[in-house]
């Protein structure tokens, strides 16, 4: 961490700020540059965090989700069909962390519910 830097952004680097960059502004603030400016500015990003999930806890919190197409993650071609029925503690004999360590949606997201922080 550099002084100076706000939580959640990265130093890029010292010069002059290119018009889509973002640099800090004269109160430390993280500021987009829209138009040119001239003079050496603390160029930073955001810094991105991965998501994190965790396997559904219950039917209830997959209930959103019925209607996703998922695939083992084995096999990254055979898309299956939503689960028809499901229960509280997982779908058919599959149970929701069975499910979260072998499988994932269609788009390759975790078989889970994101963890927001």
């Amino acid at each position: 961490m550099i002084d100076g830097i706000p939580e959640g952004w990265e130093l890029v680097r010292i010069g002059n700020p290119q018009t889509g960059e973002w640099m800090l502004d004269s109160h430390g603030e993280p500021r987009q540059v829209r138009l040119p400016v001239y003079g050496f500015r603390a160029i930073v990003r955001k810094v991105e965090r991965p998501k994190t999930y965790r396997p559904f806890a219950n039917a209830a919190e997959f209930e959103p989700h019925q209607l996703r197409f998922w695939r083992w993650k084995t096999d990254s071609e055979s898309m299956r069909r939503p689960p028809q029925h499901y229960f509280e503690n997982g779908w058919n004999s599959r149970l929701w962390k069975s499910a979260y360590d072998d499988a994932v949606f269609a788009d390759g997201t975790p078989f889970g519910v994101e963890v927001s922080e």
